[in-house]
């Protein structure tokens, strides 16, 4: 854990030349500007009025292909079922979303968002956006997408959509939802992806393109299920065990060697579903 500088209370000058006090007020100031930052975003509408859905994908994929067409139809039913669609206001399938949502709702004002970031190119926000945020890094603008969404729905896509959807993947496993459905329901959708994915397997009458999607199911939910069955609950066993016999008891090495072990399989398990998001075949 990083201590925070000592925070210089009186109003005396401080001389430039004095290295290291300016460091520390320059550090204070960057710290409490997060503080504020933070005390906000805890700040939520008493009732929103519609349902929010961001839909991650890929910025390269062509109108006249079939995903493109795959996710038009996905944000016009979800549009008609009341909700508002956000993604990252670009081309590709954000566009497809977007477009979904207008031919769903032609005279919608406020139902089609986008979240866009400065780039030195794709700096044009689709046609089909009726309501555009902007930032200048990537940090904040997956923030504004945390902030702002109820669900999330994670389309073929390249880094940039394994980067949203493994942040959004996280913030499930660690509980920052788990007062919200989504988040009280994580464990038991995991092991629903997990019986699906394992049912079209058995079943073998599954083309090429299925049989990605079916790999990428199955690695997302075992990843899932070892985090909720053995790695929560091991860490807790570890920390009673260190307060109970000290960090380098036996007890303890020996949590420490299983959670190690189980860790690596969820990396490769990741590993997997990355590759199964940048490399699988689109056509």
């Amino acid at each position: 854990m990083v201590e925070r500088p000592q925070i210089h209370t009186s109003r005396s000058m401080i001389s430039l030349s004095d290295e290291q006090q300016v460091l520390d007020v320059v550090a204070n100031s960057i710290l409490g500007l997060w503080d504020v930052v933070n005390n906000l975003t805890c700040l939520r509408p008493t009732q929103r009025d519609r349902y929010r859905v961001t839909i991650f994908g890929s910025a390269r994929i062509p109108e006249t292909h079939w995903v493109y067409a795959a996710v038009r139809e996905v944000a016009e039913e979800l549009t008609r079922l009341g909700c508002d669609i956000v993604t990252g206001g670009g081309p590709g399938l954000m566009a497809a979303a977007n477009e979904g949502t207008k031919r769903a709702d032609p005279n919608a004002l406020k139902r089609s968002v986008g979240i866009r970031v400065q780039l030195p190119f794709e700096q044009d926000v689709n046609a089909f956006v009726t309501q555009a945020y902007e930032h200048r890094t990537f940090f904040t603008r997956l923030h504004q997408f945390v902030l702002m969404s109820d669900a999330f729905v994670v389309m073929p896509g390249g880094i940039g959509t394994v980067l949203e959807a493994m942040m959004i993947w996280q913030l499930l496993q660690v509980g920052h939802w788990a007062e919200t459905v989504a988040g009280r329901l994580f464990p038991l959708m995991s092991f629903v992806v997990l019986g699906f994915g394992i049912a079209m397997t058995a079943n073998g009458d599954i083309g090429y393109n299925q049989f990605w999607i079916v790999f990428g199911l199955i690695a997302w939910a075992l990843s899932a299920a070892t985090g909720i069955l053995f790695l929560g609950p091991e860490a807790k066993r570890l920390n009673k065990a260190a307060a109970e016999f000290g960090p380098k008891s036996p007890q303890v090495q020996d949590r420490l060697r299983r959670i190690l072990l189980a860790a690596r399989a969820d990396v490769a398990l990741m590993f997997l579903i990355v590759f199964d998001m940048v490399v699988k075949p689109f056509s």
